[in-house]
Order: structure tokens, then sequence, then C-alpha cells
């Protein structure tokens, strides 16, 4: 019996993996009072892989993680002026996947959910006038949390390519200062939501 659950650690120790993702990100900020449409952004971060055993996994991850919207209108407003602003955040993010899949031996398949909690560690809003750096009251201000639920495929135990949509769950603050410089009539219900697509090498 101590032999065999030496092994079974062995085997467990060599399962782990640590390796680097990166990956695109189309997000929209929630803003109920303008029209507001996707932008692009990326990731990018490390992530380490721990087998649990009946095809469970967890993955946690540190990324920096830069999400953008465009405020298009107002609505009920025809101002030139409030019309293609780009907001743009940079966020470390700790993300945690429990993932579940299939060992095919060359492929795993899996699907899972991912809580996570971040921080904004820069941001602007860009229009016609030009960047307006986004300022924080305090520190409160800058955090953010969420869900995120997706799938992915795991080949050879070393290349992860995954689709997920991420629910950003918290009504956020800092987001004031970012929407004052579109319109003071607007106010943030809560931060971004959107869909990352991804890549991660492990080693």
């Amino acid at each position: 019996m101590v032999i065999a659950a030496a092994l079974l650690m062995g085997i467990s120790a060599s399962a782990q993996h640590a390796g680097i993702v990166a990956g695109f990100t189309s997000s929209q900020l929630n803003i109920s009072e303008a029209k507001i449409t996707s932008a692009a952004g990326y990731q990018l971060g490390f992530a380490y892989n721990y087998p649990l055993g009946a095809g469970f996994a967890l993955q946690p991850e540190l990324l920096y993680n830069v999400k953008a919207s465009t405020v298009e209108a107002l609505k009920n407003s025809n101002s030139a002026a409030e019309v293609g602003a780009l907001a743009k955040m940079g966020y470390v993010e700790i993300p945690l996947q429990v993932q579940w899949g299939l060992n095919l031996m060359v492929v795993r398949p899996y699907v899972f959910a991912e809580p996570f909690v971040g921080c904004a560690v820069s941001g602007f809003l860009k229009d016609e006038d030009g960047k307006t750096k986004i300022t924080f009251d305090d520190f409160s201000d800058r955090l953010e949390y969420g869900l995120g639920i997706g799938a992915g495929v795991e080949i050879f135990s070393k290349l992860q390519i995954s689709a997920k949509y991420y629910w950003n769950l918290d009504q956020n603050d800092s987001f004031d200062s970012l929407v004052n410089n579109v319109s003071n009539n607007i106010k943030t219900e809560r931060g971004f939501d959107g869909l990352v697509i991804s890549a991660a090498i492990f080693f």
C-alpha cells in the first residue's frame, strides 16, 4: 500500500505543469444609457495546471488582461462630441479554472467554470479630443470580480486551446470617471462582459 501510494503521488506530481497563456478578448461595458459596442483587447500571463483525478483539474492563472469597449452614442442625444469614444482598461487578474474533461490519451476535451478577481492598473478614454487617463479615488475602486464559463481541448498535455464567456459581477465605481468624460448623465451598472479565445503552452 505504501509503494502504491508513493507511485500515485509520483504520477500526480509529474502530471502537474506550468505554462504561458495568451489570448484575444472581445468585451463591452455595461452602460444602459448609451449605445455600446465591443472592442478588441488581449491577455497574457502564466498558468499552472494541477490534476485532481476523476477528470477534474484546477488551473490558477496570473494574467494581465486588457478590456475595451466603444461608446458609440448616448441614447436620446444628438451631440456629436459623445460619439466614438474608446474605453480601455488594463487589469491584473487571478482566475481559477475548475476543469472537467475526458482523457483520450492524445487529446483531453474539457469544460470549465472560472471565478476571477482583478485589480485595475491602467486605463484611458480616447475620443476625438484625444486621450484622457482614468483615475481612481481609492484602491477599492480598482477591484473587480466575476465568473467565466467555457470549454477547451488539451493536446499532448502541452497545448490548451479554449474559449470562454465571462461576466463581471461587480458594480465598479472606477468607471464613473471614464463615463463622466463622455457624459455626466451616464452611470455604469458594472464593468466589462466579453468573450476570450486563448491558448496555453505548458512545459
